[in-house]
């Protein structure tokens, strides 16, 4: 995923809030780091919500489309539903 930067505020807002009180889960695919040292995690709460996804879905993040990644269908579906 690639952030947005006119969108960091509200997106950190939005990760405050839903994941506020929650046990996080951080789940790695196969590289665990981008070429500029970022760390590439897939966040999912206790119940099953998938935070990567939601984030697409409200427009704070958007699909990195240089390297495959197991998500990266599923990404560009829910980028493309918005």
């Amino acid at each position: 995923m690639k952030q947005k930067p006119e969108k960091n505020a509200a997106a950190i807002q939005f990760l405050e809030e839903k994941t506020r009180g929650q046990k996080v889960l951080v789940k790695f695919d196969t590289d665990k780091y981008d070429k500029e040292n970022n760390l590439l995690c897939y966040l999912c709460l206790r119940n099953k919500t998938f935070i990567n996804a939601h984030l697409i879905k409200n427009g704070f993040v958007g699909i990195d489309g240089v390297f495959d990644y197991k998500y990266k269908s599923k990404f560009l579906v829910l980028q493309a539903g918005r």
